[in-house]
């Protein structure tokens, strides 16, 4: 009887290894919808909102402060697209589903950071957005079908340029006179 019992459990465990990671193999390459598919767009030059010249003791102090305002924003960091060697950082998709037709929509922040002097840096940032377009089933992410929204959203852009300019104000306070964006 115990021998039968240690049979059934072997025969068991070896199944368990044997399917467990087949089935999970069809997931490794899936999205998590909230998220989206990556696509391959990329804003046009266009679409980018600069900031005014911002000066720092070091690069490392804008990208971290960068990071920080995607954050708050409740934008997570796409590892996968942000390379900080070619000063080019890509937050996920931040979506928000709606119950109301083509309310649901999704955005990332897109921003590349151009160095003008020492330690000087033009921050360019684009937010693309995109719409639900789904009429039967809008709070459902696995079958949301997204649009491009033409132009992106250059508001929230200001307003993630306008706090990440904030948090260098004391070491720039010669550009109190300046316009704060130029498209």
């Amino acid at each position: 009887m115990l021998i039968h019992r240690v049979l059934l459990q072997a025969v068991f465990m070896v199944s368990l290894l044997v399917v467990l990671p087949l089935s999970l193999a069809g997931c490794e390459g899936m999205d998590n919808p909230l998220r989206g598919d990556p696509g391959d767009w990329e804003p046009e030059e266009a679409e980018y909102v600069e900031s005014s010249a911002i000066k720092v003791p070091e690069f490392d102090f804008l990208w971290e402060r960068a990071k920080f305002m995607i954050q708050t924003e409740r934008y997570g960091i796409d590892g996968g697209r942000t390379r900080r060697d070619k000063k080019h950082l890509v937050s996920r998709w931040n979506t928000m589903l709606s119950p109301v037709r083509f309310k649901g929509t999704r955005r990332r922040v897109w921003m590349d950071f151009e160095e003008t002097g020492p330690n000087t840096f033009i921050v360019k940032c684009a937010v693309q957005a995109q719409r639900n377009e789904v009429i039967e089933y809008p709070t459902e992410p696995a079958r949301a079908v997204w649009k491009e929204l033409e132009g992106g959203d250059t508001s929230r852009a200001n307003v993630i340029l306008y706090k990440l300019e904030a948090g260098f104000k004391d070491l720039n306070p010669d550009d109190t006179d300046k316009p704060r964006h130029r498209r």
